[in-house]
């Protein structure tokens, strides 16, 4: 994320490592933008209920709509696979955003600024 800081922009970022840490982030703390890879790689939710099991990106954007996130920040998911990502921006239409990999910082900075 420090490419962001070339721009001349300043945010604050978290990183998480993994879907886990992803999820305890989101309990923690309000974000006005959620950046999330659709393949974090996936742990076992210790501390959640048994519904959620193993996650990984897709979870974590689950997550963030059964939480009511989505109304108070702007989701953005990243993902190679543009199917299974077109998938779930049909499925959440009005709450989550798609960014395509490869993609340039450039788009990034205006998906974030619009």
């Amino acid at each position: 994320m420090s490419y962001l800081k070339a721009y001349s922009l300043e945010f604050n970022v978290d990183c998480a490592e993994n879907a886990e840490r992803a999820i305890e982030l989101l309990n923690e703390n309000l974000y006005q933008v959620i950046l999330c890879d659709l393949m974090l790689p996936k742990n076992e939710m210790k501390f959640m209920s048994e519904e959620y099991g193993k996650i990984n990106g897709i979870g974590v954007i689950q997550f963030c709509i059964q939480k009511g996130i989505h109304r108070s920040s702007k989701i953005i998911i990243s993902s190679a696979d543009n199917n299974l990502a077109q998938e779930l921006v049909e499925t959440y239409s009005m709450a989550i955003q798609l960014l395509v990999k490869p993609f340039e910082v450039k788009d990034l900075i205006e998906r974030i600024e619009n």
